[in-house]
């Protein structure tokens, strides 16, 4: 694990996603300032990729999802919150609290939502988490919380 700041991780990865977020015409708005914590770089790029490409794929057209920073003394909160459809977030949800879907053939949806659920494994081996809420309206944040020195569970 090493030193990494979040917010210059973050950039690189919505502009990577640009493409996939005009195709679907959905807007991103990131908003970020500069946020050290002691990670594996490599893996929480993986986690928060698969966040945003989850909430780009349910948000409907002409919606914005926002990226949003929100630092502490103790730890960095990222919030995504997207205008998803009702299917997509209950599926995510289900997946968090362990209910993988029993579909022969999963949806782009559940295999989105199972592969947050292995994000959040990973954030709990850097004593960090992943959780999500509904939206007043519709859709749902995520929120990814990293402290930041490192301080994974023991066992």
């Amino acid at each position: 694990m090493s030193t990494c700041d979040l917010q210059a991780l973050t950039q690189p990865i919505v502009e990577d996603l640009q493409p996939v977020a005009r195709a679907a015409q959905v807007q991103l708005q990131l908003i970020a300032a500069p946020a050290s914590v002691t990670a594996n770089t490599f893996q929480i790029r993986q986690v928060l990729q698969s966040i945003l490409h989850r909430a780009i794929h349910v948000s409907p057209p002409g919606s914005t999802l926002q990226i949003l920073f929100d630092d502490t003394a103790e730890a960095l909160q990222i919030h995504v919150i997207d205008r998803g459809q009702e299917a997509a977030s209950e599926a995510l949800l289900q997946c968090l609290e362990g209910a993988f879907p029993e579909a022969t053939a999963p949806t782009l949806a559940d295999l989105n939502a199972i592969a947050l659920s292995l994000g959040n494994k990973l954030l709990r081996c850097h004593g960090g988490s992943l959780w999500a809420t509904r939206n007043a309206e519709q859709g749902l944040a995520v929120h990814l919380r990293l402290p930041h020195e490192a301080n994974p569970p023991r066992g």
